[in-house]
């Protein structure tokens, strides 16, 4: 029996894909207790992603912890300073390849805890606008809740970008309420240990 042919239909464009990573790198010591940030550039190379958010970052005398991984990987680099250690400044940083269109800074601080902050940035990405926040939270529940309740507050849900959040929520339960209300805004994320 002889069947007609039939063309196969044309594959479909595969979907846009946007690699997002989030990574606090605290001062680019490992599990072995030694600080490498090549250690660091080296992993943001195996990750192939162009958004990174990194928590924890050092800028001191020596320079940025994160212009160095962005000149290592070819990245621009936006980096907020929150805290203070003597001659030695952590914050907060965002690695992109996609242009940069405008930043704003977000201060988080609550009371007399450890300053906190956010750092969002305008991008463009395949003909839409994007609005990427990196922040650290903070670790005490009340800190927690009101920072939380500040961030969605300076995050207007009708701007008409794709919104990303990248951070360390430093939220440790999946059921509390700063997670519910930033997975009611933003949707849930798949809970991984990381």
């Amino acid at each position: 029996m002889i069947r007609p042919s039939v063309p196969e239909p044309e594959p479909a464009e595969p979907e846009p894909v946007l690699r997002v990573a989030t990574w606090n790198i605290h001062d680019a010591r490992g599990l072995d207790g030694k600080r490498d940030v090549d250690r660091i550039a080296e992993m943001l190379g195996q990750l192939g992603a162009p958004l990174v958010g990194l928590q924890e970052v050092r800028c001191g005398s020596e320079g940025c912890d994160a212009a160095y991984l962005a000149r290592q990987q070819g990245y621009h680099w936006h980096a907020i300073k929150t805290w203070r250690h003597g001659d030695i400044q952590y914050g907060n940083a965002l690695l992109t390849t996609l242009p940069v269109e405008s930043t704003r800074l977000h201060d988080l601080s609550v009371g007399r805890h450890e300053p906190r902050a956010a750092l969002e940035v305008h991008l463009p990405w395949q003909g839409q606008r994007l609005r990427v926040v990196v922040t650290h939270l903070g670790l005490r529940v009340g800190e927690l809740r009101t920072q939380v309740e500040r961030l969605l507050a300076c995050l207007p849900p009708d701007d008409g970008s794709i919104t990303i959040l990248l951070g360390d929520i430093n939220e440790w339960w999946l059921w509390g309420r700063p997670l519910r209300w930033l997975h009611r805004r933003f949707g849930a994320s798949p809970s991984l240990r990381t």
